[in-house]
């Protein structure tokens, strides 16, 4: 297998992880009992996931994040199949990815105060994203 395959591969199988995340989230910011889904310490998912900053046009950021995911494994999957012309598509939707990424995690280290757990998977995933779909572009000699 080659590294267009391998790589683009990893970037589906962690978009794949973030949609898990993601639907976590979800649960999470709806459920009336604490922590339903947190990996870590007792309250810190549900001080994140149920602020103010949790949604956006009172939806929850989880549903953007899904859709997100989505595109990355469309476009992902295109580029595993042989069409090199998309890498352009990928390289930024995963940058686009960083800008919330890195005004969430601002939120909860200077607003909040705390860190989701949950958020800070999906946040990696977004992370390892773009960096592979960028090493990706170097070995298409894009």
């Amino acid at each position: 297998m080659n590294s267009r395959k391998i790589l683009s591969k990893l970037i589906i199988i962690l978009s794949i992880i973030g949609i898990i995340f993601s639907v976590l989230t979800i649960f999470n910011h709806y459920t009336v009992e604490d922590n339903s889904f947190c990996l870590t310490d007792k309250g810190t998912c549900d001080v994140v996931n149920k602020s103010v900053y949790s949604t956006l046009f009172g939806i929850p950021l989880g549903f953007f994040g899904i859709f997100y995911f989505i595109a990355t494994i469309y476009f992902a999957s295109k580029i595993y199949y042989k069409n090199r012309a998309d890498i352009d598509s990928l390289i930024i939707i995963t940058a686009a990815g960083l800008i919330p990424v890195a005004y969430l995690i601002y939120v909860e280290a200077f607003k909040l105060l705390t860190f989701c757990s949950l958020c800070t998977v999906i946040h990696l995933v977004v992370g390892f994203n773009f960096a592979l779909a960028f090493l990706l572009r170097k070995r298409l000699n894009f």
